[in-house]
């Protein structure tokens, strides 16, 4: 199952797209920063899509689904899937 989780920033770094959260997301690898997620640039072929779905959601102030697989060196998750909710 899928927590909605509200995107309360996005900010978007050389290499990186971090999208900080109002609350905790589920946190299966236990990253250190439960309330910032990463978007990896070229992690995966569909980086800049997920990236471009996280700042529609954040515009049209829609709520999030993600699903992430480890942690970055910062201590955050690294999403592999994000789905924009109604």
């Amino acid at each position: 199952m899928i927590t909605p989780l509200t995107i309360s920033k996005v900010y978007f770094k050389e290499s990186q797209t971090e999208i900080h959260l109002a609350t905790p997301h589920a946190n299966p690898d236990s990253c250190s920063a439960d309330t910032v997620i990463s978007i990896i640039s070229n992690q995966y072929p569909n980086s800049d899509l997920i990236a471009s779905a996280a700042l529609t959601a954040f515009i049209s102030q829609k709520q999030i689904g993600t699903r992430v697989h480890t942690c970055t060196s910062e201590g955050r998750a690294i999403v592999r899937a994000l789905e924009v909710l109604d």
